[in-house]
């Protein structure tokens, strides 16, 4: 976009050049504002004050936003140079968490088991299954009965 510079020192060539267009007059207000503030402001930006004032405002919004998440979240260690080495959740967000996860592995079980029962609870299947278990146990007893029998019988010969 090329730029384009205009002087103007007089109002009514002012208000004939905008003709009403108030996009062209927010254009040109916006165009004034950094203007001003590029060729005022910045000077005053650039002090060791204004610097030191922000680092304040920073290590303090830094400070505040530690000492809340300490208070409602977790304990921090760090290192020398600032960074967290390690973390330690307070009781409230930890029995949270152990409550959720518990929820979730609870739940998982659940569908588990639903979907397994649906594998034997087909038509049929589970008197099949009944059936089976019953044979086999039925078969078992009889064969430990037989069994017992047999150890009397030739411990009385």
């Amino acid at each position: 976009m090329n730029k384009l510079t205009i002087q103007i020192n007089n109002l009514e060539a002012l208000e004939r050049l905008i003709g009403g267009d108030s996009q062209v007059e927010i254009d040109i207000r916006n165009s004034v504002a950094q203007k001003f503030a590029e060729k005022h402001l910045k000077a005053l930006t650039n002090t060791n004050e204004i610097s030191d004032v922000l680092r304040r405002v920073r290590e303090d919004i830094s400070q505040q936003t530690k000492d809340l998440c300490e208070k409602e979240v977790a304990t921090f260690k760090t290192s020398y140079g600032g960074s967290i080495t390690d973390v330690k959740l307070n009781a409230p967000i930890k029995t949270a968490i152990e409550t959720q996860v518990r929820n979730l592995v609870d739940d998982m079980v659940r569908k588990t088991v639903d979907d397994a029962l649906k594998v034997w609870v087909v038509e049929g299947e589970v008197n099949k299954r009944i059936e089976n278990r019953f044979d086999y146990y039925t078969k078992e007893h009889i064969n430990a009965e037989v069994r017992a029998r047999l150890e009397k019988v030739k411990a009385s010969l």
